[in-house]
Order: structure tokens, then C-alpha cells, then sequence
């Protein structure tokens, strides 16, 4: 005889655990659905069709002609008592689809097979019903836009704003805020961004990394990547580390056992209540963007970010942007495409509200040096439960919520409201954030202090950058030539007044002379290497301005330096000193071989008498001489 074994103790719970593992195949709030449904059906065949009910319950297997009366029931439109609105209104296809998942749920609830009949009405009448709605549509009995719209830029900067600038309430604005915020970087559902736990938030590089245990549609967390969300000094009210940060100091001591969900219980109900609220109590300005209250919901931010990265010019792969908010890619694509941080890192950034084509989309974030600033007993007094109650991922991003926050301290002083949580927080009544201030670092791509590197940043990004350096550089440049021309005459009179004798008639030679020191002195200073050398010739100063890529202002600054401004110099007997008694046109100089231009005045004399005309032209060096007094 075979000897029995003993079971251990616990193991007869073994099959109660096992059915609760199968139950999980459907997650509770799905299945919550589906019994809602099947009970209101239920009570409609009980009113109009009750031989499918037997003992209060449906009649199962559900045969060919059940089906049909479900199916046209869930088509239309009803009140909570099943009647039919008047006029007819036709329920979207996924309410059909919803219910052909109901009817298929319960038959494997209860084991009954499905008979094949009633699964073939089934799926032809959802196929049919796609193709009766888009009738519907182009008939214009139903919107041809099904769900939430999505909600623009500006209608997301508005509610941040409208949250930022609460007087009252301050806890429940801080949390929405704080929520809106990472829904939208995170393109996120608001069932998702509500299950976020401090042990999914860490800090890598200059981004706040998060990850989803679980999603609607991947229950089983297989994509679970890291979504990187960047922070935006340049616009403080929607930065959300700025707003995580407001969150964190401002959110009192955690005891041990408090709720590790960063936004605490219920907060997708909380949330919901909230942005219903503010849009009805802002409903004029909700419809001067182009929306309807019935528009916006929880979902609009997911299609707003969503749809706004994609017609963005220049802006993230569309594949990047699908990934990061966990729609499937089809059967192929998802065995093929898979994330990648760099895809992902660019489109957090894009999503955060940075110029996309512009050299700031490379900002860092505010961020301390490479030294510990703040002691471990510092960190307990401006955040209570620093080292009990948050994981050791989620300190690794406290330093960078603080340097945000040392960072826009007068910015928050300014916006907030003066009875705010904040300023009665510990971080901001410890004076801190004066003394953190000269250690906060910002930057762009690179800041060589900190040796921090901005991460998803397109190649086109430091093009940018490098553009508006030079573009900066020139700009001194040209500032500085021009200031240094506008002083040209006055330096050219000062010169020659400092070198000729008062009373003294002006020799042509110490004319020419006092000419040719002043261009060495002005080329030296504009080209350091070669100088000029003594024997040759001023008028090098026009080659000279065109290596410095002003050779559209030679032949202008030549012609009105040295024949407007000053075509005489008065001696100090009532003479007058012509200071070009030789101009050509169209010539050739046969010492240094340039080209005289066609539209300048050029002095040849000084060449004495190397410069040529031109074949083509022979007649046209003449010579002109001082005009006589009368």
C-alpha cells in the first residue's frame, strides 16, 4: 500500500490562489464594465423579451435571435430604463464592440461554449456597423470626430496657469497641476499617471526617468520602459520638475505606512472632478479656443501631445511618439520596432514645451556641481522622512527638484498666491534657497562646470547653436567697424592738425604721408598678421576691408571718405589743398598688379606713375587739377 504524503500547511489554499491568478487574466475595472453591461441587458429582456431570462439570470448559450435584439439594443442610444431617445442616436462602434467582449466574457465565466452561429452574428454585425457608421458620418447624423478632442498648446498652458494661480484649495490645485503636467509629458492615461509610485521615479543624466509597472493595454508590463520627462526653465509654469518639486516640499511629513502613490489615493477621480470644475467656471474662455466643455476630458492630453509632436516640422519619428504613449504598432511592426532612449529621450523633450527648432531646446535643467551643498540632516529638515520614507530612486531626483526650485524662487514669489503652502513650507522658512543660489547651474548641450550633457537633442539642434554663436560674433564685429568708421574723419583731421604747423602752407608730401601712417596704423589694427609694410601703398586698406567681409561697403566707404567728407584741407592762409590730383577709372595698377574698380575713385599718383589705363579704355585717366580761386 502506497504510503500518503503529508501536504504541507498553506498548500490547501493552493486551488483558491490558482483561480484568482486566472481571474486576473481580465483586470477588475474591465470586468466591472462588463458586468454593467450584461445587468442592464438583463433587465431590458426581462421588460421585452423575457424568455431569454430564466431565474433572473441570461439564458445561456444566447441563441441566433437573443443576439440580434442585444445587438440592435446596444446600436442606439437609451435612458437608464432602456427606452430608446428620441430623436434616434446611434452609439459609437466601440459601444458594440463592448458588448460583443461582455457576451463573450460570460459564456466562459459560466464554461458554456458559444454557439457558432451566434459568434458568426457577432463579429459580421460589428463589421457591418463600422461600415454604418462612417454612413452616419458622412450623412452628418454623428460627429465625424469620435471621443475627447484633443487639446491644443495653448489650452494646456491656460489650465496650468488657471491651476498655478488658485487661492484656495491650494492641495488639491497643487496635486492637479502636478497631474496635468505629467499626463501630458508622459502622453500618459489618467488611470496610468494615478498608479505612479515614488519607486518608479528615478534621475538619470539631466531627465527624470519613470516607468509604468502596468498600462491598459499591456497588462503585463511588457512595455515597461523608462519615459524620460525634461525640465523647462524657459517657461516655469509648465516645467514639470518645477511642479514635482512644489508637490514634494510642500506635502508635509510622510509617516510610515502613508500611501507610496505619488499623487495619493483617488487621485484620477480628484483630478477629473477638477478639470470639470475649471472648465465650467472658465467656460468663455474654454470657447474662445474652439472647444466645448464636452470636449475636454482626461484623454484630450493624451491626443493634444500626441497630436501636436507629430505635425511638429523637424520634430520626433512618429513611431518614437506611438511608443512612448503605448499604442500597439500591429502584429509586425511589434515584433520588429522596439524603444529606443534616444527616440524616447527626443520626444520628452519635444513634449516638455521646448522649441524643437530652436538652439534652447538643448537647455539644461538647474542642477547643482559635482559637491554635496546640502547635509543628510539639511535634507531631513527641509523634507521630513528624506531617508525613511523615500526609496533610494526617488532621492536621486531630489537634489534636482530643489535646484528648480532655488532656481525660480523669485518666479514663485511672483506667481503664487501669498497664502500658498509653500512659503510655510520647511525648504522655503529654512533660507536655503538664497544660499543654494550662486550653486546652481543652467546651461546649453554642455555646461563644462558640471560636465553635464543635455540628451536627446537632434543634430540639428547644435547647428543652431553654433549658427547663433556666429551670428552673435559678427554682430560685435560689425558694431565695432562701425563705431570704428563713424571715428575716421575725426582721427584723419586730428592727425593732420597734430602734424602740420598753424600758419603753414600743407606741402603735398606731408599730406600724402600723414595719409599713409594713418592706413598702416588702421590695417594693423584690423588685420594683426602680415603688417603692412612702410613702402607700400594706402590704398591696400580697400583689399584689406574685403578680407573682412565687408566688400559691399568698400567701394561706398572709400568713395565718402575721401572724396565727400574731406575733398579739401584748409591751410591757415585761405588755401586749398586738393587731396587727390590724380583720379582713374577703370584702371590697372602695375606695382602691386590689382584691378582699379569700375564705380571708385582711386589715387594712382602715389605710384608714381605705374598706373596704367586699361587697353580697352586708354582715355580714361585724366588728370585734375586744383580748382584756381577766383
Amino acid at each position: 500500500m502506497a504510503r500518503s504524503k503529508c501536504i504541507p500547511k498553506g498548500a490547501r489554499s493552493s486551488g483558491e490562489t490558482a483561480d484568482d491568478v486566472i481571474a486576473l487574466r481580465i483586470v477588475a475595472d474591465t470586468r466591472q464594465q462588463y458586468d454593467s453591461i450584461i445587468l442592464r441587458i438583463v433587465r431590458w429582456l426581462e421588460v421585452e423579451h423575457p424568455e431569454y431570462i430564466a431565474q433572473g439570470a441570461m439564458i445561456l448559450p444566447v441563441s441566433v435571435s437573443a443576439c440580434k435584439l442585444m445587438l440592435s439594443f446596444a446600436s442606439v442610444k437609451r435612458d437608464k430604463d432602456g427606452r430608446e431617445l428620441v430623436p434616434r442616436k446611434h452609439n459609437a462602434v466601440t459601444t458594440v464592440n463592448r458588448l460583443k467582449s461582455a457576451l463573450l466574457f460570460v459564456h466562459k465565466e459560466a464554461g458554456v461554449e458559444v454557439i457558432p452561429e451566434t459568434y458568426n452574428i457577432l463579429k459580421d454585425f460589428v463589421s457591418g456597423y463600422k461600415r454604418k457608421y462612417a454612413q452616419l458620418k458622412d450623412s452628418g447624423e454623428v460627429p465625424v470626430a469620435v471621443g475627447k478632442a484633443p487639446l491644443s498648446v495653448s489650452g494646456y498652458q491656460f489650465l496650468a496657469t488657471t491651476a498655478l494661480a488658485a487661492t484656495s484649495d491650494h492641495a488639491l490645485h497643487i496635486s492637479a497641476h502636478s497631474f496635468l503636467l505629467l499626463c501630458w509629458n508622459l502622453m500618459a492615461r489618467a488611470v496610468s499617471a494615478s498608479s505612479i509610485r515614488y519607486e518608479h521615479v528615478s534621475w538619470k543624466n539631466d531627465a527624470l526617468e519613470i516607468q509604468y509597472a502596468v498600462m491598459k493595454n499591456d497588462q503585463e508590463g511588457q512595455m515597461s520602459f523608462p519615459r524620460h520627462v525634461y525640465a523647462n526653465p524657459v517657461c516655469p509654469e509648465i516645467c514639470p520638475v518645477l511642479s514635482l518639486a512644489v508637490l514634494v516640499f510642500t506635502r508635509g511629513a510622510n509617516l510610515p505606512g502613508s500611501p507610496s502613490l505619488l499623487f495619493g489615493y483617488n487621485s484620477k477621480e480628484r483630478f477629473s472632478s477638477w478639470l470639470q470644475n475649471t472648465c465650467a467656471s472658465r467656460e468663455d474662455d474654454i470657447v474662445s479656443m474652439g472647444l466645448a466643455i464636452s470636449e475636454i476630458g482626461t484623454h484630450s492630453f493624451r491626443k493634444g501631445v500626441a497630436s501636436s509632436l507629430s505635425n511638429c516640422p523637424g520634430g520626433p519619428q512618429a513611431v518614437s511618439i506611438w511608443l512612448r504613449a503605448g499604442w500597439s504598432l500591429g502584429s509586425v511592426q511589434g515584433q520588429y520596432i522596439f524603444e529606443g532612449s534616444g527616440g524616447d529621450q527626443f520626444v520628452g523633450r519635444a513634449a516638455t514645451g521646448l522649441n524643437v527648432n530652436d538652439a534652447k531646446f538643448a537647455t539644461l535643467p538647474p542642477h547643482f556641481g559635482n559637491t554635496a551643498l546640502v547635509t543628510p540632516s539639511q535634507w531631513e529638515e527641509i523634507l521630513p522622512g528624506y531617508s525613511t520614507f523615500y526609496p533610494p530612486s526617488f532621492r536621486s531626483a531630489i537634489p534636482f527638484l530643489l535646484a528648480s526650485l532655488v532656481h525660480h524662487r523669485d518666479w514663485l514669489h511672483r506667481t503664487l498666491h501669498s497664502s500658498h503652502p509653500l512659503f510655510l513650507s520647511p525648504v522655503w522658512a529654512s533660507g536655503l534657497l538664497i544660499k543654494l543660489l550662486p550653486n546652481v547651474y543652467l546651461g546649453t548641450l554642455h555646461n563644462p562646470a558640471t560636465n553635464l550633457v543635455a540628451t536627446g537633442i537632434p543634430p540639428h539642434v547644435p547647428l543652431y547653436q553654433q549658427l547663433q554663436a556666429m551670428q552673435q560674433s559678427l554682430s560685435s564685429v560689425t558694431t565695432a567697424l562701425e563705431n570704428g568708421f563713424s571715428k575716421i574723419p575725426e582721427q584723419i583731421r586730428s592727425g593732420i592738425d597734430s602734424g602740420v604747423p598753424e600758419n603753414v602752407p600743407v606741402a603735398m608730401s606731408l599730406l600724402q604721408e600723414t595719409l599713409h601712417d594713418f592706413g598702416v596704423a588702421l590695417l594693423s589694427k584690423l588685420t594683426p598678421s602680415p603688417p603692412l609694410h612702410p613702402t607700400q601703398s594706402p590704398w591696400r586698406l580697400s583689399i584689406a576691408i574685403q578680407s573682412i567681409a565687408l566688400r559691399r561697403h568698400r567701394q561706398q566707404w572709400i568713395q565718402r571718405l575721401f572724396l565727400r567728407r574731406l575733398p579739401y584741407y584748409r591751410g591757415g592762409t585761405n588755401m586749398r589743398v586738393p587731396l587727390m590730383p590724380y583720379l582713374a577709372r577703370r584702371g590697372r595698377c602695375t606695382t602691386f598688379g590689382t584691378s582699379i574698380g569700375s564705380a571708385t575713385w582711386t589715387k594712382t599718383c602715389l605710384h608714381s606713375g605705374n598706373c596704367v589705363p586699361n587697353n580697352s579704355h586708354p582715355d580714361e585717366i585724366k588728370p585734375i587739377l586744383p580748382k584756381s580761386k577766383k
